[in-house]
């Protein structure tokens, strides 16, 4: 039976087990074609035709390649055909065939294939699972990988940490205050999968526009942070104008932290050096007295003190007023 035209069609086998018939197989890879595209049973997949006598083979079951990248290929789905289905769909693998009996499955960007890598090739006894997330924020997540790829680095000064977040692309890396991503006026950048990360600098916070105010002196003593301080003579504003201790009017000191924009209700402005009540803690510090005789006695403020004019008929004595002469 096997010896007559076209017994079993293109790639199928035929046997002849017993008398008077033949049984047609068809090749690894491949099904009759008889039984569609989608759900065939594991018994399909492997299943035989067997025909008795010189019974002519009809052609619509030759037998076709299985479609190795459609996920229903087979039934219940298994995860043996296809690259399928993607949970969650961002992740989603594209499949191209390898072979007869195979598929390859590639995962986008920031995916990859469990044991495999970004890609692989996999028979159909293979049940695919799905492509998971790189871990992007693991610096060592791959080794072959160029510095950098993976990550956001360790520490920077003074072990300040670098904030690596993971994304449905890769990741980003925020830079602690103070600082900024190199090469860019932002302190986070967002990195694709594979992406370098450069590096954070050091801000120079004393460079910011209007970093302190007028009458002030910037210092960035230390990583993250400007000191404003006020010249002598000047004080912050916010901390108002009077009853202060000497201990404040001496610090005249406020830490701004991060590249913060200076802001102008603390700019420093002159000590209120006529107003008796400016310093709580100093008695006849300030000011020129009240009356003397009573005539008043002016005043002006200065940036390093105050000027005291005696009025008509007297003289300053020693730091003291005194009378003079009669007018």
């Amino acid at each position: 039976e096997c010896g007559m035209v076209n017994p079993c069609g293109p790639y199928a086998t035929c046997t002849t087990t017993t008398v008077g018939t033949r049984t047609c197989t068809c090749l690894r890879g491949y099904h009759f074609g008889s039984y569609g595209e989608e759900r065939l049973t594991a018994a399909q997949l492997v299943s035989n035709i067997t025909l008795t006598g010189d019974t002519a083979w009809n052609a619509d079951n030759n037998c076709i390649p299985n479609n190795n990248c459609l996920y229903s290929f087979d039934e219940p789905p298994s995860g043996r055909f296809g690259c399928g289905p993607a949970d969650p769909p961002e992740s989603a693998a594209s499949c191209t065939p390898a072979g007869i009996d195979g598929r390859r499955c590639t995962c986008p960007n920031g995916y990859y294939v469990p044991g495999f890598g970004k890609s692989a090739t996999l028979p159909d006894s293979f049940v695919f699972e799905g492509c998971v997330q790189n871990n992007e924020c693991d610096y060592n997540f791959n080794n072959e990988a160029p510095p950098g790829s993976y990550g956001c680095g360790e520490t920077l000064y003074n072990e300040l940490p670098v904030t690596c977040t993971k994304t449905p692309y890769g990741r980003s890396c925020e830079c602690p205050p103070g600082f900024r991503v190199t090469y860019t006026t932002s302190n986070i950048v967002y990195l694709n999968s594979g992406e370098i990360f450069d590096d954070c600098f050091d801000i120079d916070e004393c460079a910011i526009a209007n970093g302190c105010g007028p009458n002030a002196n910037c210092t960035t003593p230390e990583v993250g942070s400007r000191h404003c301080k006020c010249n002598v003579g000047f004080h912050i504003a916010s901390a108002g104008n009077n009853r202060f201790s000497t201990e404040d009017i001496e610090s005249r000191t406020l830490v701004v932290r991060g590249n913060v924009a200076w802001n102008s209700s603390d700019d420093c402005v002159a000590n209120n050096h006529c107003d008796v009540n400016f310093d709580s803690s100093s008695s006849g510090g300030y000011g020129c007295g009240t009356e003397t005789y009573g005539s008043e006695v002016a005043c002006r403020s200065e940036y390093w003190g105050r000027t005291c004019t005696c009025p008509p008929g007297f003289a300053v004595n020693g730091g003291l007023l005194e009378r003079t002469a009669d007018v």
